[in-house]
């Protein structure tokens, strides 16, 4: 939600998504869909949705014992979110991602380690921004 922002901020200078958890639908295990369950189930994913509210409608890795909400569940990889992200930006000269997340969930691992053409997406477009003075990705 936070990278999909930028469309309404072409002008943005400044992007410090430092120590965020940046998830997807990408998930080691296979996930199952859950209607109805619990009201107090938390989402696992990295929207930072402590409990889900409305419909209760989510998916479940039993792997894992991680409850991911739909919003998780929707969202397209987050590494070739950004990359589209800074072709919007064309006015961005800091991006900071130190201590990012793009595959750690709070509770572990939510995407495929073996994901590696997200990775390979950003860093042409981090290569291709004319403007990046400023690039932290520091641990």
């Amino acid at each position: 939600a936070i990278i999909a922002r930028t469309v309404l901020t072409p002008k943005l200078q400044r992007l410090n998504l430092s120590k965020c958890n940046l998830t997807s639908k990408s998930h080691v295990h296979p996930l199952t869909p859950v209607v109805g369950g619990s009201s107090g189930i938390g989402c696992n994913g990295g929207c930072d949705c402590r409990t889900f509210e409305g419909t209760n409608a989510y998916k479940h890795c039993a792997d894992c014992d991680l409850d991911f909400c739909s919003t998780c569940c929707m969202s397209q990889c987050p590494m070739i979110d950004l990359a589209e992200s800074l072709e919007r930006l064309p006015h961005l000269v800091s991006l900071k991602l130190s201590e990012c997340s793009f595959q750690g969930g709070r509770m572990g691992p939510v995407r495929s380690h073996l994901d590696i053409d997200g990775y390979q997406v950003l860093g042409e477009a981090l290569a291709r921004h004319p403007n990046i003075r400023e690039l932290d990705l520091s641990k």
